[in-house]
């Protein structure tokens, strides 16, 4: 991971995620301290579209950032037995931990804070 400065890391995975047409919302402290709030965070939360044509594009965006599994709360992470897949962000799991070379990401599958999710 780069020691890049939080704007910039949120710069640089959303520009990958653009970049592939992903559909998808920045989620959590890095959202609250874009607007104003004073929240210190490691990690960019996003929440993806669930469909599966969504979530494939999302691993495409995440592949080309070098990503590997967060196993911990700093850290290189663990490597990633091939690529990211579709199949990686479908299940009954809450979020997929990441660390690529621009930083944290955790991919919000299933948030919560509303009777809904």
């Amino acid at each position: 991971m780069t020691g890049a400065e939080p704007e910039e890391q949120l710069e640089a995975i959303c520009h990958a995620l653009n970049r592939y047409d992903v559909r998808y919302v920045v989620f959590g402290s890095f959202a609250g301290s874009l607007q104003g709030a004073r929240l210190r965070t490691l990690d960019v939360d996003i929440v993806p579209e669930a469909r599966r044509e969504n979530l494939q594009r999302l691993a495409d965006a995440l592949n080309s950032l070098g990503p590997r599994w967060r196993v911990a709360e700093e850290g290189p992470g663990m490597k990633i037995d091939g690529r990211l897949e579709a199949r990686h962000f479908e299940g009954d799991s809450l979020a997929v931990g990441l660390v690529t070379g621009v930083g944290y990401v955790d991919v919000v599958l299933h948030p919560r804070g509303f009777e809904a999710g």
